[in-house]
């Protein structure tokens, strides 16, 4: 196993930089925290990661971390507390081609019954959550699993065996991460032992969901708790302000902007959401999602913090949260008018840089 070390740059009294070692955190310390830690911030596994499942049973035991890529596609977690062992291979891959023998239909019910436990939050319809979520995931849900290891290091014969997988095209990678003290102040290394192999392209949908289907059934839904007018009101909003994709939800209403994966593949990733909830009649859920909070950053933590009063911070999933009523919509769409108009600008740089780096 490599050994990391950490220095930090600091200037002396001549005003020259000289490196000041950084102390490593025994790996018994770093044990204890590390799967509570990645739970509460998933995106330190990986960029724009939805976590699913804890402890997920499978016919090989139980999965400890279970989450969904940028692209909807199942990445299946191994942790280990301590270095990383030829077994863990081993058992990724069966927890891994359990849940790869699964149809879809057994797959989404089987995920949607185990969510809501060990800080994983809970989803109702899981169908329907993963269509709002991603909305042009084409198959991806019937992809063969990514597998991550995760752990404090790697010995030597884990790595080879990780590469040859990955090198025989099944989607295999380690991370590993350290941490370090200095002036009573954590800081926490990742390091990705391995590359991950390049998949193929997912296309297009293949489920019985259909956009009018859901259309109908969040129309009467809306109608039920009487926030009809309101969730229009919401919509014409939004849709006048983004150009953006949009999808209806059973209980929630979508608004995609159009992007490129690591990959360079084209890709919607929702920026803006509604929910609707069964026992709050007249009241809509208003999400900045992850993807507008990483492109807006500032914008959305000054506007967070200036409007505490009905804008909460979402740490976990890094998105910015808001509930809507009649009451309160007009004072909630006059402060995010300056929100909005930032978003889309910082999305048209994003993609014009996207575009000349191609």
């Amino acid at each position: 196993m490599k050994e990391i070390r950490l220095w930090a740059l600091e200037a002396s009294e001549a005003e020259n930089l000289r490196a000041v070692s950084v102390d490593v955190v025994r790996d018994t310390d770093t044990e204890q925290m590390l799967e509570e830690l990645l739970v509460a911030s998933p995106y330190l596994l990986m960029d724009r990661l939805r976590l699913i499942g804890r402890q997920v049973p499978t016919q090989c035991g139980p999965l400890d971390l279970l989450g969904l890529d940028e692209t909807g596609r199942l990445v299946v977690f191994e942790l280990k507390r301590g270095t990383l062992t030829r077994e863990a291979v081993a058992q990724a891959i069966d927890y891994a081609s359990d849940l790869d023998s699964m149809d879809t239909e057994d797959l989404c019910s089987h995920l949607q019954s185990r969510s809501g436990q060990k800080g994983i939050d809970k989803i109702d319809d899981f169908q329907d959550w993963y269509n709002e979520n991603y909305p042009n995931s084409g198959d991806a849900l019937s992809e063969k699993p990514r597998i991550v290891l995760v752990g404090l290091g790697a010995d030597e014969r884990t790595v080879r065996m990780v590469n040859f997988l990955a090198k025989s095209a099944i989607d295999i990678q380690l991370l590993t991460f350290h941490a370090f003290m200095r002036n009573d102040q954590l800081f926490l290394a990742k390091q990705i032992e391995t590359s991950v192999p390049v998949s193929k392209e997912i296309g297009v949908r293949t489920t019985g969901v259909t956009k009018e289907g859901n259309k109908a059934f969040l129309t009467a839904k809306a109608g039920e708790l009487k926030v009809t007018e309101l969730l229009d009101k919401v919509k014409r909003y939004f849709r006048e302000r983004l150009p953006a994709y949009e999808w209806p939800g059973k209980m929630s209403y979508s608004f995609s902007l159009l992007e490129k994966t690591e990959k360079g593949t084209p890709t919607y990733r929702v920026y803006v959401s509604m929910y609707l909830h069964d026992g709050k009649p007249g009241e809509l859920t208003l999400t900045f999602t992850q993807n507008a909070y990483q492109i807006a950053h500032e914008t959305l933590s000054k506007f967070q913090l200036t409007h505490h009063n009905f804008a909460k911070m979402n740490e976990k999933y890094q998105q910015v949260e808001m509930s809507v009523t009649e009451s309160n919509w007009e004072e909630i769409s006059e402060a995010i008018e300056q929100v909005v108009p930032d978003i889309v600008e910082n999305w048209k740089a994003k993609q014009a840089g996207d575009t000349e780096e191609a």
